[in-house]
This record gives structure tokens, C-alpha cells and sequence, in this order.
């Protein structure tokens, strides 16, 4: 939401659906994971309501695709997830994602495109969350062994390969879940505005992340809109430094700068928290980690750390008893490969 160059990845964990067509105009959803099922006649406004519940997320990428025109037929959905919900792994991005899939098969990269940015109003015109595109993009544009450089102005993007022989991305969920509506995020989106506002008073810039770290510190006086876009100018740099370390396939400089990220996201923009600060500790404790850092808006949720394929089990087992320790909670781990976007599963994948 702040603009620029962001470097995300899709992971082999998320959202699964079955999906069949019906003639009855009626859509019908259940979950594994709620046993709460959603039925919703076409002719409903499919705006979200309390009652639908989870079906809420669904509903608002099905109120997008027939505000941009596509159509809407009655169908019988089961969703399906591995992954914790509501921990900073962008599942309801994959949900919207999947949901606008399902009703209408992408067939080229424009297509996926559209799917991102349908999946994003739905966020944020149905579901109040002012979010930008990244999490969207990268459910539907991501590269299997490829993290994503992507121009949240323009939607420009590329991929860039990442070799992690030897080496595990693991991902550390707090056990602290949250509701982003409900969190400080939105928050952080309108003292992100006001900095850029202030700013575009003396310079030609449309997004927070086109300033430079002289001119924040010369024209924003208050303190904390200055450290809000501080962050946001410093993570401008460590993209470009991050894709720079890939290309050299340098992963101990990219573990730095993973760590750079977290210390910024925790100091300076004030998301982590000590759920996550306390699990990045203690990762970077550890001999075999080489870096690590909150993953998502914060407030709870995940971490993810590069750690050396040798030292993986013990990390982990000494992280989550570390953490337990010093905040009392019960942490989970998932090692989890670099992966592709959203996708039809293979007839060999189903059996």
C-alpha cells in the first residue's frame, strides 16, 4: 500500500477447493476447517454479513468478479486449507484467489493479473482492509524456485530464482492469531498517507516509497510518521540489495537482510511485537540460521527463517522450547518450499 518494489514468495502450503457447477443459482460453501456451511442465492447482493462468517471472504471476490462484469453460476465449493488461518500467510489473499479461479479458469498471464486485483478490492471495498496488491500478486503470479520482485505502482514484476540447496525456509506461527480489521494495520496505512502527504509538499512523488531517507528526515517532524517512513524507504533498498544477493546466490547476505527487515518492521514501523520478536531471537541464536523475520502484517502471526538443511530439526525444537519459555505460548514449525501460483492439481496429485 505504500508503492514500490516488494519481494514476496508463494509457499507449498495454502488454500485447496473442490468445485462443481450446479443449475439451482444457489452457491453452497463448506469448509474442513468450520462446520459452519454458507449457502447464498445469486440473487443476494453477495456483500459481506455477519452470518455468512468465513464465507465472507469468498463472498467478497464473488461481489468483485460480478462488479467487473463476470458471470456467476450456482455451484457447490469445498475449501480446504493447511495452513494456519489468520497468522500473516495471506489465506485470505489465497482464498480470493482461488474463489475468482474457480469461477473463472485464468488462461494467460493477464487473466492472473486481473484475478490479483480483484482479489485485492475484494479486501479492501468488501472487507475494510486497506491492503496493497503483494500478497494477491504473488497467490497468482508466483514461480515455482522463485521469489517475486514486483513494482506495486506499476505491476511490474519478474522472478528471480532462488537456490536454497542445503538450506530450509522454515516458518514459526506465535499461536497468536489476529483480524487485520481489528489490529493496528489500518492504522498504519493512514499515518502512511499523512507522511506522504506531507511530503508531496515538497516533492514530486506519488507513493511513500519514492522518497529517500534525507529528504524524510529533513521534512517530517513528527517523530513518528518520520520511523513509519524511514521503514518504508529502508525497505525499498533491501529489495534491491535482497535480489542482488540471489543473482550472486549469496543466502548468508540474504539472511542478513532478512534480519535488517525484521529489525526495521520492529523498531521503526512497530508491527512485530513480542510474540515475534521473541521467535526471531531466538532463531538467530542458533549457529545454523542465517536469517529471519516476521512475515505478514504482524501483530501475531509468522515468522520465517533461513536455516541450514543439517541444523533444521534441532532449531526447531530449540526455538519452540525457547519461545514457550519466554512467552508461555505454544509455537508450531513448518518447513516449507518456494512455490507456484494458484493452479489446477494434476489427476497424479488428486489420487
Amino acid at each position: 500500500y505504500n508503492g514500490g518494489d516488494v519481494m514476496p514468495a508463494a509457499i507449498s502450503m495454502g488454500t485447496y477447493a473442490v468445485f462443481r457447477r450446479t443449475n439451482n443459482n444457489v452457491v453452497w460453501m463448506r469448509s474442513t476447517l468450520d462446520k459452519n456451511d454458507v449457502l447464498v442465492p445469486l440473487h443476494d447482493d453477495l456483500l459481506p454479513k455477519p452470518k455468512y462468517g468465513w464465507g465472507n471472504y469468498p463472498l467478497a471476490m464473488m461481489y468483485m468478479l460480478r462488479k467487473a462484469g463476470h458471470e456467476l453460476t450456482g455451484c457447490e465449493v469445498l475449501f480446504h486449507s493447511d495452513m494456519p488461518v489468520g497468522a500473516g500467510l495471506s489465506s485470505s489473499a489465497s482464498v480470493q484467489v482461488l474463489t475468482g479461479y474457480l469461477f473463472r479458469r485464468a488462461t494467460d498471464d493477464k487473466d492472473y493479473i486481473e484475478l490479483a486485483q480483484l482479489a485485492q478490492k475484494a479486501e479492501s471495498e468488501g472487507l475494510g482492509l486497506n491492503c496493497g496488491i503483494m500478497d494477491q500478486f504473488a497467490v497468482a503470479m508466483s514461480k515455482q524456485q522463485h521469489v517475486l520482485r514486483l513494482n506495486c505502482d506499476t505491476l511490474a514484476y519478474q522472478h528471480i530464482p532462488i537456490d536454497l540447496t542445503g538450506y530450509n525456509l522454515v516458518v514459526f506461527n506465535t499461536g497468536k492469531s489476529r483480524k487485520l480489521t481489528e489490529s493496528k494495520y489500518n492504522e498504519r496505512v493512514a499515518e502512511c498517507t499523512q507522511a506522504l502527504d506531507i511530503l508531496k509538499q515538497k516533492l514530486r512523488i506519488d507513493s511513500l516509497a519514492h522518497a529517500d531517507e534525507d529528504a524524510v528526515q529533513r521534512l517530517l517532524r513528527d517523530p513518528i510518521l518520520k520511523q513509519r517512513a524511514l521503514h518504508v524507504v529502508g525497505e525499498q533498498q533491501r529489495v534491491v540489495s535482497a535480489e542482488r544477493a540471489l543473482m550472486n546466490n549469496d543466502l548468508k547476505a540474504f539472511g542478513n537482510i532478512m534480519t535488517a527487515s525484521h529489525r526495521s518492521l520492529s523498531e521503526l514501523y512497530e508491527v512485530a511485537g513480542p510474540e515475534l520478536d521473541a521467535l526471531v531471537i531466538a532463531a538467530l541464536q542458533h549457529d545454523g540460521c542465517l536469517g529471519a523475520k516476521m512475515t505478514g502484517a504482524g501483530f501475531g502471526g509468522c515468522a520465517v527463517a533461513l536455516v541450514e538443511q543439517a541444523a533444521t530439526s534441532e532449531l526447531i525444537s530449540d526455538v519452540l522450547s525457547t519461545y514457550n519459555r519466554t512467552t508461555g505460548l505454544v509455537g508450531e514449525a513448518f518447513v516449507v518450499d518456494v512455490n507456484g501460483r494458484v493452479d489446477k492439481l494434476s489427476e497424479r496429485l488428486l489420487k
